[in-house]
């Protein structure tokens, strides 16, 4: 395979064939020159007279291939329009015309006869079918160089963006409030001190949370039943924490493992509930997590009840957000009102 115009060994071959044929087509009508055959028969057909058509052929072509190569690279041909390709095309037209003509008139000096005589009728023929000869086999391998290197490009840029999004999706599926850690080692103090036998069922969610997010961080997307399940658990530390103001209400579809999202979506969320809404036991909050549109979405939806002493700053949703960006090229909506708050998440099916 080429890539950026480089050739391998195999490829090195096959084009020093098609120039081998170049060469074969010059030396025969060469040959059928009947004042060149005439006048030095020994020297036009000679093995040497061969092969150094065949040898000056190959380096002509193989040149104009480096050369072609250089202009992709530093002039970065294929990145400012067809133009410019026609223009490379162009050009090498014209200098392969010169230096048939050249090479031409240099056999007709170094035979003894007039050079610029022949460069008429029978001459111009001469020149001219080899040069189209030319120009079909070096057009045709041109353009497929360009085609090769042109995907290069294209398959280069699309790995370095799957590279560079996924460098960001890691970097905010890391961006998980760190207050949560602290707070859990809080409320584990005190649950020892007054509730041992809770403090180690507290102790064991707060593992499963933390073992959950640890294998999350090279995956992309999980079941919805694996986030469910952490949910559970995530949900019962902030329950311990805070009391029993916090439940989850779930109307969901049997198949939940054939149902993917990223990560995180449903903490994220929950999260974000518990940041900017007033609950208490009381008043406790419940969240009602539902598919709509025919189950292709999910929608997290609360009470809107803001505290009074938090500015929403957005960046939890703006987060979600670009991880399905940035993942499966997908928008969230949020629905706001005065009395409901809710988050409708596209969901991915196998």
């Amino acid at each position: 395979m080429l890539r950026g115009n480089k050739f391998q060994p195999t490829n090195g071959v096959k084009v020093s064939l098609l120039f081998t044929v170049i060469g074969l087509f010059f030396y025969l009508l060469l040959a059928n020159e009947s004042e060149l055959s005439e006048k030095a028969p020994d020297l036009l057909f000679s093995p040497g007279a061969f092969i150094v058509t065949i040898a000056i052929f190959n380096i002509i072509g193989f040149s104009i291939l480096k050369v072609n190569d250089y202009w992709n690279r530093k002039i970065s041909t294929f990145h400012k329009g067809r133009s410019r390709i026609g223009w490379n095309l162009f050009l090498i037209a014209m200098v392969l015309l010169v230096l048939h003509f050249v090479i031409y008139i240099l056999i007709r000096w170094f035979i003894g006869i007039e050079p610029i005589q022949g460069i008429q009728g029978k001459g111009l023929r001469f020149i001219f079918a080899t040069w189209i000869m030319e120009m079909l086999i070096v057009g045709l391998l041109l353009t497929d160089l360009s085609t090769r290197h042109l995907l290069s490009l294209y398959k280069e840029k699309e790995e370095l963006r799957e590279v560079a999004n996924m460098a960001q999706y890691r970097a905010l599926q890391k961006q998980l409030n760190p207050h949560f850690l602290f707070n859990s080692l809080n409320t584990l103090v005190s649950e020892i001190q007054y509730d041992p036998n809770n403090a180690i069922l507290f102790t064991r969610k707060l593992s499963d949370v933390y073992r959950y997010v640890l294998q999350q961080e090279d995956k992309q997307f999980v079941s919805l039943q694996e986030e469910l399940d952490f949910l559970s658990a995530y949900v019962f530390l902030h329950q311990v924490r805070l009391g029993n103001c916090l439940y989850i209400e779930k109307c969901l579809p049997d198949n939940l493992q054939s149902i993917k999202l990223p990560p995180l979506t449903l903490q994220l969320l929950i999260e974000n509930v518990l940041k900017h809404n007033y609950m208490d036991e009381e008043s406790p909050m419940t969240v009602v997590i539902s598919t709509v549109s025919d189950g292709a979405a999910l929608s997290v939806s609360n009470a809107f009840r803001p505290k009074q002493d938090v500015r929403p700053s957005g960046k939890g949703l703006r987060n979600l957000s670009e991880r399905y960006r940035l993942l499966c090229d997908k928008e969230i909506e949020i629905q706001s009102s005065e009395q409901n708050f809710t988050v409708i998440i596209p969901l991915i099916y196998e």
